[in-house]
């Protein structure tokens, strides 16, 4: 077990003044002290971005997370018809319309021929009237989970398999033939195709979950700070390897939704991981290993406000609650607790795997394979597969905004306060060897 690390560095003068009162510290006055920290907190006012972007140069990928090489499209989008939203990382400050709810992505259309479909074993049709809803409902009625619209007039439904699937994700921009149908939106582009998903679901890891027998499997800690993701993660691990995952919580609500693993004894060795949010050092000593995944803390805090003030997982609270002293409190309070979690797993575990919620966003395929193989679970192709077609479950929040306010929660002295623990948290990573925090997480994305 690694010992605690020390804050050292210029985190140290923080704790000058119990120093002083040793007799071998330094000789200096409490005046010269207080001088010192009031310089420091000025320096760090100004100059706080600047000293994130020093974190070894970033973090533009994280350990082990390929995803991080593609450009950032997350899994799902919702858009309105005449709804235009700012997009992160590769695709900043570019806007698109025509694209309509459970938009997944821009892709390259496969060399097929025209009067084929391009997934395998999938289903073709052309339509010069092609609208992105009717291509959907066809595909649904027909138990495809995608729906690929092209040239403006194509409709392929299907699922992925080893040769297609989202290996390679184009600029939105690159889907931009009007639909026959509904120009308003766009059906694809030259050599690309506009990805929706459809109601059907992928049946190849359907019905096939299990709860193993007492003592059979180590115990492995699925930790975050709340808001990152963790449900939908433990819904991705149960699809990928057929084995439930448990909970310290007990949870009905989850167990209702098919968590099945939710109100068992998650020290009996039954489950596959055990969903915690308990950075208690004691506690995280009970773990054989941990998968750890974090979240940008901007986004996870919002996150946990929808959970505590919208409703539970999938419920959005209105802007209205995110102002005043209440609010600040509850900023405070989170970012706090953001970096006491990280810091916490980070420090704590040797066997120790670092997800990021963002990369399983960009890249699912590879992100969750490495935590099927950390899992020590044979990896199963067409399990994996199957959540790349249906990587979303019940507990997905709905994206579409509540309002057209462009109010930013967090205030100046917040983000402060946010990026001084992100760049802790990236000390720590990098005193375990691990790659700092990605640049972005410097601001909400």
């Amino acid at each position: 077990m690694q010992s605690k690390q020390n804050e050292g560095g210029w985190l140290a003068c923080l704790e000058l003044p119990c120093q002083l009162r040793r007799k071998t510290a330094l000789k200096l006055t409490a005046s010269a002290c207080l001088f010192m920290l009031w310089c420091m907190l000025l320096f760090n006012r100004s100059n706080n971005l600047a000293l994130l972007g020093e974190i070894r140069q970033g973090g533009e990928q994280a350990q082990d997370t390929p995803g991080r090489t593609l450009p950032v499209q997350p899994l799902y989008h919702n858009y309105s018809q005449h709804e235009v939203q700012t997009l992160s990382g590769t695709q900043a400050k570019q806007s698109r319309t025509g694209l309509a709810d459970d938009f997944r992505a821009c892709l390259p259309r496969p060399i097929k021929p025209q009067n084929q479909s391009i997934f395998l074993d999938g289903f073709f049709t052309f339509d010069d009237k092609l609208t992105v809803k009717s291509c959907i409902s066809t595909c649904s009625i027909k138990k495809f989970p995608l729906a690929a619209l092209g040239a403006g007039t194509e409709c392929h439904c299907g699922a992925f398999s080893p040769e297609y699937r989202m290996q390679k994700v184009l600029p939105f921009g690159d889907c931009n033939i009007p639909c026959g149908g509904d120009v308003k939106y766009y059906c694809g582009g030259d050599g690309a195709v506009s990805l929706y998903q459809t109601a059907a679901e992928d049946t190849r890891c359907n019905g096939k979950i299990i709860m193993k027998p007492v003592g059979t499997l180590p115990l492995v800690a699925l930790a975050s700070f709340p808001g990152s993701g963790n449900t939908w993660v433990r819904y991705l691990i149960e699809r990928a390897t057929g084995i439930y995952t448990g909970s310290i919580y007990n949870d009905k609500d989850l167990f209702n939704k098919g968590f099945k693993g939710e109100l068992k004894d998650w020290r009996k060795g039954t489950t596959i991981a055990v969903k915690t949010h308990n950075p208690d050092p004691k506690r995280i000593s009970e773990y054989k290993a941990v998968i750890l995944i974090i979240r940008n803390p901007y986004n996870a805090i919002i996150a946990e406000h929808n959970r505590q003030f919208g409703g539970g997982h999938v419920g959005v609270a209105p802007e209205s609650k995110r102002k005043g002293k209440a609010w600040t409190r509850f900023v405070k309070e989170l970012s706090a607790r953001w970096k006491l979690v990280a810091n916490n797993y980070i420090n704590s575990q040797q066997m120790l795997h670092i997800v990021y919620y963002e990369d399983l966003q960009t890249n699912l395929y590879e992100n969750l394979k490495m935590m099927v193989k950390f899992l020590n679970v044979p990896v199963n192709e067409d399990r994996l597969l199957c959540v790349l077609s249906n990587p979303v479950g019940k507990c997905r929040r709905s994206k579409k905004p509540t309002s057209s306010s462009t109010f930013d929660p967090f205030t100046e002295e917040m983000k402060e306060m946010i990026n001084l623990n992100i760049k802790h948290v990236s000390m720590t990573l990098e005193s375990r060897n691990y790659t700092g925090l990605p640049k972005d997480y410097s601001h909400r994305t």
